[in-house]
């Protein structure tokens, strides 16, 4: 809230701008200022004044330091467009402290890669910064991006709006405290095989007071394992029932992804060269480490 008063012996007959931003300095400087709320009253009595109050959510400054000292700059005809018997009281400054918020992102571990339609879980750190706790939600978006700065957006995987649904506190958050965010996506249809990047920014809907926290960033692989078994072959000629046989054979992953561990290959003896209901399971091998492409 604010004041303007003419001093003058005179009435002012014509618009007055009337303009209140937030400054470093105690004074109105075009190139630091931030604009907040403004008025242009059609006159002024001599003698007379006209308060203002307004509730605004100002935009941060910017390169905002969260130890510096900013000003209300209340400025009248800028400009000096009224003529006034003194040009030295048209601006008033008041110290104002800025309660700033901040949400950095940090230790995201997730795959490096994964297939079309698989899932797999993204686990990242969320801190509570500024100079104000976190008392709304910040949604945190995790996508795919083509670029390492995250910027060009290949597809979404999860929208986070609430601590609560990823395992953590409910809010308010006082600033220092951190939790932990664990969020399971779905690679989608769509994307084609290739190198992307995983990210996971928070976007929030209140000014950030430091945006060079708000995203971490990984490269990501989409494509599938492809397994093929060759050059199969028996040693012994015309085994009979009950004598034992060595199997050799190879399998390759000719795919774009490595293979997880945990498949089997399976042995089988088949009257016909394809595998049916007449097939015979004789034999199974676990694979117990992944295999690479």
């Amino acid at each position: 809230s604010f004041t303007v008063t003419n001093l003058c012996t005179a009435d002012v007959n014509r618009p007055i701008y009337v303009a209140a931003f937030l400054s470093p300095v105690d004074h109105y400087d075009p190139n630091t200022a931030v604009f907040l709320t403004g008025e242009v009253p059609q006159g002024l009595a001599a003698g007379k004044s006209l308060s203002f109050t307004d509730n605004i959510t100002p935009d941060l400054p910017a390169n905002f330091d969260p130890n510096q000292t900013y000003y209300l700059v209340v400025n009248v005809d800028n400009g000096n467009q009224i003529p006034e018997s003194d040009e030295t009281n048209n601006e008033a400054a008041s110290p104002v402290t800025l309660l700033a918020r901040d949400v950095g992102l940090s230790d995201l571990v997730a795959p490096s890669q994964a297939a079309t339609g698989s899932s797999f879980n993204v686990q990242y750190t969320v801190t509570v910064g500024g100079t104000a706790p976190l008392d709304e939600q910040s949604t945190d978006e995790i996508y795919l991006s083509s670029d390492p700065q995250g910027q060009n957006i290949v597809q979404y995987l999860a929208f986070v709006n609430d601590p609560l649904s990823v395992g953590g506190p409910d809010l308010p958050l006082p600033i220092g405290s951190t939790y932990t965010a664990n969020v399971w996506v779905t690679v989608g249809s769509g994307i084609a095989d290739g190198d992307y990047y995983l990210v996971v920014k928070a976007t929030p809907n209140f000014p950030d007071s430091d945006s060079s926290n708000d995203a971490v960033i990984q490269p990501f692989h989409i494509g599938g394992a492809d397994l093929t078994v060759s050059d199969l072959s028996v040693t012994g000629d015309n085994p009979t029932l009950g004598q034992p046989v060595t199997v050799t054979w190879t399998t390759q992953n000719v795919g774009t992804s490595d293979a997880a561990a945990g498949w089997f290959d399976d042995i089988y003896v088949s009257p016909s060269p394809t595998l049916d209901f007449n097939a015979i399971l004789v034999g199974e091998v676990a694979a117990d480490n992944p295999l690479g492409v």
